[in-house]
């Protein structure tokens, strides 16, 4: 077998190989004086031709000797020096880099962030680029070079020298010596690199700085890494627009934005980490590489999952603390109120990880103040730390830096986006304001906020830690179990705080409340042993995969340790979504249609939120309630039309079926729900007190799309077309064409009536079909022929259904509506 630590060295061979020129030696050219002797006159005049040229060629000579000038003609007194992984010094407006031999070759992660920016021209910790790079000496000459790992073979092999050559390591600068120090280092002036003119290194994205305005604030050296700071001036170019412009809309132009940027040039560490190998059946982060010398018949794409280094402190222990705790730091700017919050946010995962044996494995810290450490900065690669970046984007991210060459995360950050607390406050109030007293007024008190500050924080954490997604976690529990308070207490509302499962909006008043999602589910415990798990130094990486696959055949008797998120048969799984709890999507809706009702009953006085304000808050409310009903309604409509079920299961085990399907009757039955409660509008959702205060064009341009939605994503054509391809391969599935005319009889229900009285709502989720079918057939369609037969066969059908119910209606809105949309049909198929 091969071994990774080993292989992990062996990159990129040949350029590390390089030899090293010696230092510049301003003595090499001096020569011995010579004895003069009498000379003739014609040799006089030679000789006088001699010195002339000898004096022009020294003159080059000297010229060309003076760009390496003395150490402290370069590095005078004025510099502030800097002595740690390299030296740094910062001298009349320029950076020079004194790089020692021990330091050439050493691969460093360089990345180049956001740290400060003008108002509202931007964000703050946002990643503007990132490479992995070394230092190489060729002569007077540095060469940064980017390295990439993405190939590999193994030292010793033949395939070892072509897959050198052609994984050549990329130039991104070439930076001639200045000078040397005492001891030979050469001196190199990286200036231009801070000013953005490496490609890949740039300080903004689609951007370009403008040198002359631009300066370096400070550069610090420390033992593994330089942080510096720019304050640069950009010209930014436009965000490209999508879609066509429109006539008459001014084209965008570039703007000038100040920013501060921070460059962080980290080493990868010098002991290698074993790597473990990714399993598909552990939702896990991870890097790949392409292996030439496999002993398979193929070239090998091999994964390493993304994790810290935790070492117990006791080997021989069950549980041991780690000699080195993953810590967290939570930023100086995070809201006093929401401190302690994101402290046990962080320290969430500590249970998960006594599973893998190791105890206080996570900790959170508060930022040293600037009296504490001055030199203390969130944007220095060494920290992990918690931000709060004042931004009214409702989102939050916890991205993470890793060594390609064994996975170990290295430096992570969690950005947390000012107004990430609003929707929070929102999706809390949608889902649980009829069963939690605390959520029934807006805005929600800081103690239900705190709650759900660290339910955010939990998430992003999680993902800082090397953990994907698993969209399956909110499928684990029945609906029984979820109206179980003391259940839910135990459990959560999913089997994995990684899912996008929310809060609990099946649960009823009668019930009791059902506490926010603050438990690591048994799949979180379960991912944490097996990717943190320690195992016996002695056994290669290989060699623990069958331990490992031990510990994943768990999910064969226990489906709550099952995981999915974005695979590419996921997308029609019905147990594959996000927001939705419960394995039964239908009666979750249904419940929650329930509670939904509860909630509008008194919206507008739990949005009223003082006297003397406008009734804005009236309207986010109900805007809010909307989006949880199209979530809801959309977890259903997943269950119609094409649905199969996708399990993530291993060769030689009994169970092989990844693909099953999912059964035809439990499809109709969504239909059939979604006819009745999104085809049709439930009556709560006109509330004469919110149209009295926000409008009523903003209620029926809302309520609308729970239809218009619903009716787009049941008939789109990748959806009609999965089912046909199921049914070519024996499936037992919705039959489409059956699909299409139980739809289109929903839709058009009034058809079937003597007298029908369309409602504003109806007639405009009618049209909406009509005109979706229209744009279906014919040759400007881009649908299959498949979708296009059935859109044409729908159409014709309709088409005189429409003519002959509204000529005998001819003088009510019904009646004209139908007349209208049988036009169009008409116009569409003649057409084509």
């Amino acid at each position: 077998m091969i071994d990774l630590v080993k292989l992990a060295c062996a990159t990129s061979l040949l350029a590390l190989s390089s030899p090293m020129a010696t230092a510049y030696d301003l003595s090499a050219d001096m020569a011995p004086l010579q004895e003069t002797k009498p000379v003739k006159q014609d040799e006089e005049k030679k000789a006088d031709d001699d010195e002339s040229s000898d004096k022009e060629k020294n003159g080059k000579d000297k010229k060309k000797k003076s760009k390496i000038k003395k150490y402290n003609e370069v590095i005078t007194d004025k510099a502030i020096t800097r002595v740690g992984v390299f030296t740094t010094h910062q001298v009349d407006g320029k950076v020079y880099f004194e790089i020692p031999e021990s330091q050439l070759g050493r691969v460093f992660v360089w990345q180049v962030k956001v740290a400060g920016i003008q108002t509202n021209k931007g964000m703050i910790s946002a990643d503007s680029a990132r490479q992995y790079v070394y230092f190489e000496r060729i002569g007077n000459d540095l060469i940064l070079r980017a390295r990439d790992h993405s190939v590999i073979s193994k030292e010793g092999e033949p395939e070892t020298f072509v897959v050198n050559a052609t994984d050549l390591d990329a130039v991104l600068v070439k930076l001639p010596a200045v000078t040397f120090s005492a001891d030979k280092t050469p001196v190199v002036d990286v200036t231009s690199i801070f000013m953005g003119s490496v490609k890949g290194l740039e300080g903004m994205r689609r951007a370009k700085m403008n040198a002359k305005a631009s300066l370096v604030k400070n550069v610090k050296a420390f033992e593994r890494n330089v942080e510096a700071r720019v304050l640069g001036r950009f010209t930014v170019k436009p965000s490209p627009r999508r879609g066509p412009q429109r006539p008459g809309m001014p084209k965008p132009e570039p703007e000038e934005v100040t920013a501060e940027i921070r460059h962080s040039i980290l080493a990868l560490p010098d002991d290698l980490m074993k790597p473990r190998y990714y399993n598909h059946r552990v939702g896990y982060f991870d890097a790949r590489y392409t292996d030439y010398s496999g002993k398979k018949n193929k070239v090998e794409t091999k994964r390493l999952i993304k994790r810290w280094r935790l070492v117990k402190k006791d080997p021989a222990a069950e549980l041991s603390e780690p000699v080195t705790p993953i810590t967290w730091y939570i930023d100086r700017g995070t809201p006093t109120r929401y401190i302690e919050a994101t402290r046990e946010g962080i320290e969430f995962w500590q249970s998960a990880f006594e599973r893998a044996g190791f105890k206080n494995a996570i900790v959170a810290k508060m930022a040293p103040t600037i009296e504490e450490d001055p030199d203390w900065d969130p944007e220095d690669a060494r920290y992990a730390v918690i931000r709060w970046v004042p931004s009214t984007i409702p989102n939050a991210n916890g991205p993470h830096v890793a060594d390609p060459r064994t996975g170990e995360i290295i430096e992570a950050d969690v950005r947390m986006y000012h107004n990430v607390i609003k929707l929070v406050e929102e999706w809390y109030f949608a889902q649980a304001g009829a069963t939690d007293p605390r959520a029934k007024k807006l805005p929600l008190p800081d103690a239900v906020m705190s709650d759900l500050v660290r339910f955010v924080v939990a998430h992003e954490v999680g993902h800082s830690i090397g953990l994907h997604h698993n969209m399956l976690g909110s499928n684990a529990y029945t609906i029984e179990q979820l109206r179980d308070p003391a259940f839910v207490a135990k459990n959560g509302v999913a089997s994995s705080i990684m899912d996008y499962a929310r809060f609990n909006y099946v649960m009823q008043p009668e019930d009791g409340t059902s506490p926010i999602d603050y438990v690591a589910g048994p799949y979180d415990n379960f991912a944490v042993e097996w990717g943190y798990k320690e195992f016996p130094d002695d056994l290669t990486a290989e060699e623990e995969i069958p331990l490992l696959n031990e510990i994943a055949d768990r999910q064969l008797t226990d489906k709550a340790l099952r995981w999915d998120a974005y695979s590419a048969g996921s997308r029609f799984d019905p147990r594959n979504q996000t927001e939705d709890i419960s394995n039964d999507a239908v009666e979750a809706t249904r419940l929650g249609m329930e509670n939904l009702e509860r909630i509008m009953a008194g919206v507008v006085e739990a949005a009223t939120y003082e006297d003397g304000m406008t009734y804005n808050e009236v309207e986010v409310a109900y805007s809010a309630l909307a989006s949880q009903f199209m979530r809801e309604l959309g977890h259903v409509t997943k269950y119609v039309g094409g649905s199969i079920y996708r399990n993530e299961l291993a060769q030689g085990h009994d169970d092989t079926a990844v693909y099953s399907a999912f059964p035809v009757a439990r499809q109709k039955e969504a239909l059939s729900f979604l006819a009745a409660n999104a085809f049709k509008l439930p009556a709560f959702w006109k509330n004469d007190a919110v149209m009295q205060r926000v409008g009523h064009d903003f209620y029926l341009d809302t309520v609308n799309r729970f239809g218009t939605r619903t009716l787009g994503s049941l008939m789109a054509p990748y959806k009609i077309d999965h089912m046909v391809k199921l049914r070519a391969a024996g499936v037992a599935n919705y039959n489409p064409v059956e699909l299409f005319n139980d739809v289109s009889d929903a839709v058009f229900e009034e058809l079937k009536r003597r007298k029908p009285d369309v409602s504003a709502y109806r007639r405009n989720l009618q049209a909406a079909m009509v005109n979706m079918l229209a744009e279906n057939v014919g040759s400007g369609a881009s649908s299959s022929d498949d979708y296009q037969a059935l859109a044409r066969a729908t159409l014709v059908s309709l088409e005189s259904d429409l003519r002959r119910v509204g000529s005998r209606n001819s003088d009510t809105m019904s009646g004209i509506h139908f007349l209208n949309l049988a036009g169009k049909i008409k116009d569409a198929l003649d057409q084509d």
